[in-house]
């Protein structure tokens, strides 16, 4: 009779074990899957900011600032500063060899001039994506073809 008490014992023990376990097991899960949601519903937001600056596709304004030589802070009509980073190129970086001289170009070419942006999103810094047009001319082919991006 001991050794039969002895057995139920332990399979009750196995049986409380094991129902912890598996509650921690549903409980790591769940909080998994509340990690997914909370990720899921972050991207919905940032493709909507996203669709929402496409759909206004079009700003003009005056480049009141050209941080190097492939961004620019844009000023509208209605006294809203913009910040801007031109599309498919990419020029060196402050501190890389040639950023100096990508900046000057850049400067020289638009700054202080009204320009006329093609949004196609945000970064991930949450510039505007742009090409960036004075007149006909397209300043982010421009540097390229100048080789200063």
């Amino acid at each position: 009779m001991d050794n039969a008490k002895h057995k139920l014992v332990m399979l009750w023990r196995f049986s409380v074990l094991l129902l912890l376990v598996l509650n921690l097991l549903l409980a790591c899960q769940n909080q998994s899957a509340i990690r997914s949601l909370h990720q899921a519903s972050e991207a919905t937001a940032e493709s909507v900011e996203v669709r929402e600056a496409a759909a206004q596709s079009v700003l003009t304004g005056r480049v009141v600032k050209v941080s190097d030589g492939d961004s620019i802070t844009l000023l509208d009509m209605n006294h809203k500063q913009h910040r801007v980073r031109l599309s498919q190129i990419d020029a060196p970086e402050q501190k890389q060899p040639f950023s100096r001289v990508a900046k000057e170009a850049l400067a020289d070419l638009i700054a202080t001039k009204e320009v006329r942006l093609q949004i196609e999103g945000k970064d991930r810094y949450q510039r505007l994506l742009a090409e960036v047009f004075i007149g006909d001319t397209n300043v982010n082919l421009y540097m390229v073809r100048q080789g200063y991006a």
